[in-house]
């Protein structure tokens, strides 16, 4: 899996974008407190509320115990196709790492250590944040709010200028510019 490799400690070079301590001391072992203190940590960090499981289907979303909102399912097909994708390729695996995971370091600007019960993972966030977002604008798609313009947008010149530019591939066999600009305006007025 590209986006988590699990490794040992010694497997990790930390000269990549780490900046080095300038003075080196002696470090020591971390004490019984500390070590019951961590544990202690890890023990309130997985008892902590998670967020639902965010379905397609409108259901109620609970982020915290404060906060409810109700997601409108969204009516495009396209959307609904990606998402089923999305969901059809989740390894169940991984979704439990990274449901029940603890933070434990940065390594570089890329990567960063996570641990799960007894295994820590190399994780490239780089990936991790591409695919969070891109999975999270598939969910929200229908969420997003409107934006008002103070006058509305002149859809035909827009369409014709759009036309007009080399890289939008237009060409004669596709017809007169104006007639496609106004089945455009058409179809976005339904």
């Amino acid at each position: 899996n590209d986006i988590l490799d699990m490794m040992s400690l010694d497997d990790i070079d930390t000269d990549e974008d780490v900046p080095q301590p300038k003075s080196k001391q002696p470090q020591s072992k971390p004490s019984k407190q500390n070590t019951r203190d961590f544990q202690s940590n890890q023990a309130k960090a997985k008892s902590k509320p998670k967020p639902n499981d965010v379905p397609s289907t409108g259901k109620k979303v609970t982020n915290s115990p404060n906060d409810s909102t109700v997601r409108k399912p969204c009516q495009l097909r396209s959307i609904t196709n990606l998402i089923e994708e999305v969901q059809s390729l989740a390894d169940p695996n991984l979704t439990q790492v990274f449901k029940e995971h603890t933070f434990v370091g940065t390594i570089s600007s890329r990567f960063a250590l996570i641990q799960h019960v007894d295994k820590i993972y190399l994780c490239d966030v780089c990936l991790v944040s591409r695919e969070l977002i891109y999975q999270e604008a598939l969910l929200n798609f229908s969420q997003f709010d409107t934006i008002e313009l103070s006058s509305p947008a002149p859809i035909h010149m827009l369409v014709m200028l759009s036309l007009d530019n080399i890289s939008s591939g237009w060409s004669s066999q596709d017809g007169d510019k104006n007639e496609i600009a106004n089945f455009i305006v058409e179809l976005l007025k339904e």
